[in-house]
């Protein structure tokens, strides 16, 4: 579930490159999650629930793995990331080296 969430994350920097900078809410990461599985996810306290715990996973899986992450994308040929902020629905782009 980390890495749907993750994923969720990277379509919205795609689609909506201007609200990086000031993130993305649970709604709209419930809401993306729910595109992605093909099972649409109605916003309630259970699926925001999830969302957290994923992030907080999430956040945890790219603290222990961040230079093989960074290797990897380099590898193949990305030089920009997705960094996992602290705050919950936040994604920020930053550059490889950063």
């Amino acid at each position: 579930m980390p890495v749907l969430v993750l994923r969720a994350i990277c379509h919205l920097v795609e689609e909506q490159p201007e609200s990086v900078e000031q993130g993305f809410t649970s709604i709209e990461i419930v809401d993306k999650v729910g595109q992605l599985r093909e099972n649409p996810w109605h916003f309630s306290e259970t699926e925001s629930k999830k969302i957290s715990t994923n992030w907080k996973r999430l956040r945890v899986i790219q603290e222990t793995k961040r230079v093989g992450i960074i290797q990897h994308m380099e590898g193949k040929g990305f030089d920009t990331f997705l960094r996992v902020k602290a705050r919950l629905c936040l994604g920020q782009v930053n550059q490889a080296n950063s």
